[in-house]
């Protein structure tokens, strides 16, 4: 969260940021067990309406997308409100933001760093 987004934990392990993260990530593990791999081989599958036995998985994806989204968009957005405050720390959002300005797409460093956050383990000393 340092490196990426400039970002400290403030309560530890109960920080909001760390456990949106977490939340999603444990989503994420339950996506995998409940049939994604189902649905990308049997793409029809997807056409199953929501009131149609079978079809509860799209509300499941909806709620998933809007977390997934928050967790992306959260430290995101907190990186670059610090950074129009002048308070940001060193980051990669911030380097590369400075570094390329207005003509830099920030939508791909969003995706970029959102992606750093979940791919990586979170650390066993933070109880998680």
């Amino acid at each position: 969260m340092s490196i990426v987004y400039g970002y400290d934990l403030k309560n530890g392990i109960d920080d909001p940021i760390l456990r949106l993260a977490t939340d999603a990530i444990d989503e994420a593990k339950k996506v995998y067990h409940l049939g994604a791999l189902a649905l990308n081989t049997f793409p029809v599958l997807l056409k199953i309406p929501r009131w149609f036995p079978g079809g509860g998985f799209h509300d499941y994806a909806e709620k998933y997308k809007k977390m997934t989204h928050e967790m992306r968009d959260r430290p995101f957005d907190n990186a670059m409100d610090e950074m129009k405050d002048g308070k940001a720390k060193a980051s990669l959002v911030h380097d590369m933001t400075e570094r390329y300005g207005e003509g830099f797409d920030g939508e791909a460093l969003r995706g970029a760093a959102g992606t750093s956050l979940a791919g990586k383990p979170l650390p066993s000393s933070l109880g998680v």
